[in-house]
């Protein structure tokens, strides 16, 4: 598992964003992963959301999270991936992108 994302130069630690992402109620769980972006040479931070209990996955649900974490960070650790609200957990996730 890579343990940095690259976008356009800058370094982003998958780690990082979801620490800040698990101090939101709404998530039970979450993995950060770059998708490549061949248009841009560059991957773009994405987030699968496991919504917190009582929390329906939802496109929605996803922007709300990612709206949240753009507020906190930097401009080049915004989730530009976007988010995806899901009911995967996020060992699942990252074994399928092994």
């Amino acid at each position: 598992m890579k343990e940095l994302i690259k976008w356009n130069g800058f370094q982003v630690a998958p780690a990082e964003l979801e620490g800040l992402l698990f101090d939101l109620p709404l998530v039970h769980d979450v993995a950060v992963i770059g998708i490549p972006n061949e248009e841009e040479h560059t991957e773009l931070p994405r987030a699968y959301i496991v919504p917190a209990e009582g929390q329906e996955p939802s496109h929605r649900l996803g922007q709300e999270i990612v709206a949240w974490l753009d507020e906190r960070v930097a401009y080049y650790k915004k989730l530009r991936g976007g988010g995806k609200a899901e009911e995967e957990s996020k060992n699942e996730k990252r074994k399928a992108k092994l």
